[in-house]
């Protein structure tokens, strides 16, 4: 006797899965030489289709991961979580490192794996100065450390009301734009890099208005993806534009 799943049916259509049952039928009132090739001959062209069916899965699961989309729900799901923080060389920084310390762990969330940020964009951070190692944060990229940065005193244009609210042992420090990746974030840094932003242009002066070479300006870049299930790859820049009141004069 034949029996006959209704999914194969479905997946063949209905004359291919009538065909099948009225062979077993036939071949069960008459087992004669001739319904038995039939059979057969149906049988075999329905391992012929599934076969094919999974082909085809197997050559769709491979376009996707091919053009970057995620192979399971659950991998789309997850979020990228980015912080951008401004620590304007540390100028308003506390002095109390514990206190110090405590607030940042507070703005982060490092209590909190649901809230914590994946990455922190640092802006004005300085090249000698690493307050989030302790929180858990690795650095990914500096442009201090690429050499695309130069000292807090250039970087204003060593304006003296900028430089007094700076501590002096900080004014020629490298001021930069850096990068972090939390430890064990479900993502993973594939590629970094630094790219200067800023023209060549002179500044003329005038008017009170600083003027030289337009300081270095630079945006800081790592191209990440999630460690497991695969998806699409995000690329994360972080930069500061400009230098506020004094380069805005122009």
């Amino acid at each position: 006797s034949v029996i006959f799943a209704p999914s194969v049916a479905h997946e063949l259509g209905r004359p291919a899965g009538m065909a099948l049952q009225e062979a077993g039928q036939a071949y069960q009132a008459s087992p004669s030489n001739a319904l038995v090739s039939e059979f057969q001959a149906l049988n075999d062209a329905l391992k012929r289709l599934l076969a094919q069916r999974e082909s085809i899965k197997d050559q769709v699961k491979a376009l996707a991961e091919a053009f970057g989309a995620p192979s399971s729900p659950s991998a789309a799901r997850s979020p990228l979580r980015i912080l951008s923080l401004n620590l304007q060389y540390f100028s308003s920084y506390p002095a109390d490192a514990a206190a110090a310390r405590e607030k940042l762990r507070q703005a982060l969330h490092t209590d909190d794996l649901a809230r914590a940020p994946d990455v922190i964009a640092v802006q004005e951070g300085l090249a000698s100065r690493n307050v989030l190692a302790d929180l858990g944060f690795d650095l990914v990229m500096c442009a201090g450390k690429r050499g695309v940065a130069q000292s807090v005193r250039e970087m204003v244009y060593a304006d003296a009301g900028t430089l007094k609210i700076c501590p002096e042992d900080l004014h020629d420090e490298t001021l930069c734009n850096q990068i972090y990746l939390r430890r064990g974030s479900s993502w993973e840094v594939e590629d970094s890099g630094v790219q200067q932003v800023s023209s060549s242009l002179i500044l003329q002066g005038g008017g009170g208005r600083c003027e030289g070479p337009l300081v270095v300006r630079s945006m800081v870049w790592a191209k990440l993806r999630k460690r497991r299930g695969g998806g699409p790859a995000a690329v994360v820049m972080c930069t500061h534009i400009t230098g506020g009141r004094v380069e805005d004069q122009y």
